[in-house]
């Protein structure tokens, strides 16, 4: 059966969508399912051939994906959050980096009878693992989090970094090629780094310029953003083969890392514009597989997973974080999830198509490899990461931490309350003056709106396992917990009911079932809560014993408390709801007390 072209371009949106969906559904890394769609489309199906429906606009194509993905990513990294994660991450981007690079080079020379050259560029790319993959993987498993935290900023590092390090050993090896001497081939890479280098700070100043002194309207910067970083990709490319990439990676680097630059907008657009390339780009890699060489290659590749997963990984894991607080429970979960992700399929896509150019031996392999690491490691890390967490018990089964909506007086006391008894808190809010103030109270913040689709990317909702919208504005605690019904379950949300709620009829009411549960008692109210607390009511906690029971904590005070909260001997966290609660000896109660 023969498609059009507008026929098959439909099928890839369609199936950009069906596996993008499925992927969130499953909490699983998308692009498991996008090449599982490619391979079904093309050498399966019959359906989809890539090379005959685009013909020459096939490499231009993947190469300008690339470069926009490549900017994308560089745009997460801040130097003043690595400074954050000590020693231990510059050995794990000097050292674990070099232990990956020489060990699955060596592999895939062993295994694949490759030339050395294009062995170092399969090595230079699988180094990246990648914050999309890791993300879901992290939610299903809930590790501790330490390790959580690890994973997740690893794949923040190296992803930009191996990028740039794949693309300068591609443009060393392509230049000593041409080149001939050596001592040419290295003053040729020397001038193309330094200049990419050079380009790329000049072109992110002069971006960041345009957006912080607002030299255009919002609707345009988008647009012009993403043209500038394409003639930007095409023109270094003029200059010196393979600069484009580098200059593009630097260029986002040097936007992430400017002072009072709000890169959000283009953050946003940036990641849609991400995820629809990544979604065509997989399925239409993918496509263009070969059964025949898969069934060939399908042995070495489960070798050289085999030493990748169990040889190279916790060997780079172990030396990076040697010495470091991280227990060897710790260390093995973190070797063991090492997934690879979308910027090794799409620089390998794209590096593939060069190094056969130039006529190295064996390059023809490497997007089969590259296809089955991805597939293999994305599935074991699928499969076995949470009961392995769960036997060495460094996973977190429940989350005991809280995401506060709002950093008002009241929310401030509550947050301060939890965090003395050890209770991870964090306090989210648009108003400046609370944030700053919850600051200086020493609270954990997040300023913005924290049903935002950048709260979504940026809040780190590591232990975190429920929510409580604790503002005056009944529509924002409304739709936080809608927003974050999905992220907790429905039955880890919580909201402060405020006066208007109290006072009117049930057909001007939110059903209570996009609410969440109504926090504390009937009676309690945001506004009721906030005046006690002018009136210098505390919230205090009480630790229970056989002698100072419940039952005598309730007749000491009487009517002048509203229970908040029970912790118990295991510091888990018990929220009270209608007023209703246990607590026995040895169990902590957090209340608001009347004086």
């Amino acid at each position: 059966m023969t498609f059009s072209t507008v026929a098959c371009l439909g099928l890839i949106g369609l199936f950009s969508v069906i596996s993008q969906v499925t992927a969130w559904r499953f909490n699983l890394p998308s692009i498991l399912f996008l090449l599982i769609a490619g391979v079904l489309l093309g050498p399966v199906a019959g359906i989809l051939k890539p090379d005959s429906l685009f013909g020459d606009l096939l490499f231009p194509m993947v190469s300008l994906a690339v470069a926009l993905i490549l900017f994308e990513g560089s745009l997460t990294l801040r130097f003043a959050d690595i400074k954050e994660h000590g020693v231990s991450f510059l050995r794990l981007t000097t050292l674990g980096l070099l232990i990956n690079l020489v060990g699955i080079t060596t592999a895939v020379i062993l295994l694949f009878h490759v030339s050395w050259e294009v062995a170092l560029v399969f090595g230079a790319v699988m180094i990246v693992t990648g914050p999309t993959v890791i993300k879901p993987l992290l939610q299903a498993v809930r590790p501790q989090a330490a390790i959580a935290n690890t994973l997740q900023w690893e794949g923040i590092i190296l992803d930009p970094i191996g990028g740039i390090l794949a693309v300068l050993v591609l443009g060393f090896i392509i230049s000593s090629k041409d080149s001939g001497a050596l001592r040419h081939a290295v003053w040729y890479f020397t001038s193309m780094m330094g200049a990419g280098i050079i380009l790329g700070l000049i072109q992110g100043y002069i971006v960041s310029e345009i957006i912080k002194r607002h030299w255009l309207p919002n609707y345009l910067l988008n647009i012009v953003v993403l043209n500038w970083v394409l003639i930007a990709y095409i023109a270094a490319n003029t200059m010196f083969d393979e600069m484009g990439l580098l200059v593009v990676t630097v260029m986002g680097m040097t936007i992430a890392n400017r002072k009072n630059v709000d890169i959000e907008p283009l953050m946003e657009f940036k990641e849609a514009i991400s995820t629809l390339l990544i979604s065509a780009l997989f399925i239409i890699l993918a496509a263009r597989a070969d059964l025949a060489n898969m069934e060939k290659l399908l042995p070495a590749s489960i070798a050289l997973f085999l030493i990748m997963q169990f040889i190279i990984q916790p060997a780079k894991v172990f030396a990076s974080f040697a010495g470091s607080s991280l227990n060897w429970r710790q260390k093995t979960l973190i070797s063991w999830i090492s997934p690879r992700g979308i910027v090794a399929a799409a620089l390998i896509s794209l590096f593939t198509l060069q190094i056969q150019e130039e006529g190295f031996h064996g390059a023809a392999v490497l997007p089969t490899i590259t296809f089955f690491v991805i597939v293999f490691t994305v599935v074991w890390c699928s499969i076995t990461a949470k009961p392995l967490a769960r036997l060495l018990k460094v996973a977190d089964p429940h989350p005991n931490g809280v995401l506060i909506i709002g950093a008002n007086a009241l929310a401030r006391a509550i947050a301060k309350a939890l965090i003395q008894n050890d209770i991870k808190v964090i306090v989210a809010d648009s108003n400046w003056e609370n944030i700053s103030t919850a600051r200086m109270e020493g609270i954990p913040t997040y300023y913005g709106n924290p049903t935002s689709d950048v709260a979504e990317r940026e809040l780190n909702l590591i232990g975190i396992g429920r929510l409580m919208a604790i503002t005056p504005q009944r529509r924002l605690n409304t739709l936080a917990g809608i927003r974050y019904a999905h992220t907790f379950g429905k039955n880890e949300i919580y909201y402060l009911q405020t006066d208007s709620e109290l006072s009117s009829s049930s057909r001007h009411l939110v059903a209570e079932r996009h609410k969440g549960h109504k926090l504390f008692k009937d009676e309690a109210s945001f506004e009721h809560m906030m005046q006690a607390l002018a009136q210098k009511a505390e919230i205090r906690s009480t630790t229970l014993s056989d002698t100072f029971t419940i039952k005598k904590y309730q007749e000491t005070y009487k009517d002048k408390f509203i229970p908040l909260f029970v912790i118990d001997e295991k510091n888990k966290l018990s929220v009270v709801i209608d007023n209703e609660y246990k607590a026995g000896a040895a169990d902590k109660i957090i209340s608001l007390i009347t004086p």
